[in-house]
């Protein structure tokens, strides 16, 4: 596995909420690799195979990972409560709290 630098999905996020535009030059539209807990596994509000990931097990919603339409079935393998270590695309706040993450995928523990 090839990872340059796996960061906490609770410092990854609270950058863009602390300095928004510092974290757009490090970050936005850049492959990002983050470990988090697994505290949603499903469809997102598109439909689009997706983890929510947290810093705590039933924390809240930290990140948005969003997975490749042909990666839906890969979603039966992770489970809520699961840490999981996720590389995407980081893109922008939802709603001032989530960031979204797309063209994910979970990298084998």
């Amino acid at each position: 596995m090839d990872i340059k630098e796996i960061i906490p999905v609770k410092e990854l996020r609270d950058a863009f909420i602390n300095d928004r535009s510092k974290a757009e030059k490090l970050y936005k539209n850049k492959r990002v690799t983050m470990k988090g807990v697994a505290v949603y596994v499903g469809p997102d509000i598109y439909a689009l195979p997706s983890i929510e990931l947290s810093d705590k097990k039933d924390g809240t919603s930290m990140t948005l990972c969003v997975l490749a339409v042909s990666d839906y079935l890969k979603l039966r393998k992770f489970s809520k409560g699961q840490t999981l270590v996720i590389t995407g695309e980081a893109r922008d706040l939802y709603k001032e709290s989530i960031l979204v993450v797309k063209e994910c995928k979970v990298e084998e523990e």
